[in-house]
């Protein structure tokens, strides 16, 4: 379980299914974001929620935050999220491998370590370095 900071000193995150605030003053412990959860309302307009796991979303499938038919967070596994924002959902897109064409700042990103150098995927040589 991971540490928050409530009132001004550490703490533990709240575990799943605990009741939570959407909006958690400095006094309201959070859900444990570094297990996964967040606090999930039973609509839009509801303050208070529970402790819920984020969903996880393979390649191919709908990434990001959703309010229909109900508050979700969909996070990629072993890729990226490509076009989400607010609350329009995206798609996650598989890394780009070393030696992929890419463009610096397009997306999806290069598999790490590797960056967009000169219009390919590839990680620095450890010669240059020196």
């Amino acid at each position: 379980m991971g540490l928050s900071c409530i009132d001004g000193k550490c703490g533990k995150g709240l575990a799943a299914g605990a009741a939570c605030k959407t909006t958690p003053s400095a006094k309201d412990p959070p859900c444990d974001t570094l297990s996964g959860l967040f606090c999930k309302p039973p609509s839009v307009t509801s303050l208070d929620g529970a402790c819920t796991a984020f969903t996880t979303v393979a390649a191919g499938q709908a990434c990001g935050v959703s309010l229909t038919p109900s508050v979700d967070y969909a996070f990629c596994t072993g890729s990226q999220c490509v076009g989400a924002k607010g609350t329009t959902k995206g798609t996650c897109q598989v890394y780009l491998a070393d030696g992929a064409a890419c463009t610096s700042g397009g997306a999806p990103d290069c598999q790490f370590p590797a960056k967009c150098r000169n219009g390919k995927c590839a990680t620095l040589d450890p010669v240059a370095c020196k």
